[in-house]
């Protein structure tokens, strides 16, 4: 569910971010140049905490996936026995 919160809390700051890129580029008239000038002066810090997070619970859920997994085979062999 986090996961979920997280890529639509950046998929919305990216369209933002596009949106107010192609609002500049469209009153300018030049797409060129001016596309990446005003990619540069925007603020990335949104994110790049959102990027963040997301790895941080990407690799809590691949190291709980494993331990669990250790787990349940731990205890299938001692099921076995």
């Amino acid at each position: 569910m986090i996961v979920l919160a997280l890529f639509v809390w950046g998929a919305i700051a990216l369209y933002a971010l596009f949106k107010s890129i192609f609002t500049a580029v469209q009153i300018t008239g030049t797409v060129g140049e001016t596309a990446f000038d005003r990619l540069r002066e925007q603020d990335l810090s949104t994110l790049l905490i959102i990027l963040g997070a997301f790895v941080a619970v990407w690799f809590y859920s691949v190291l709980d996936a494993f331990f669990t997994g250790k787990k349940i085979d731990r205890d299938s062999d001692q099921d076995r026995s």
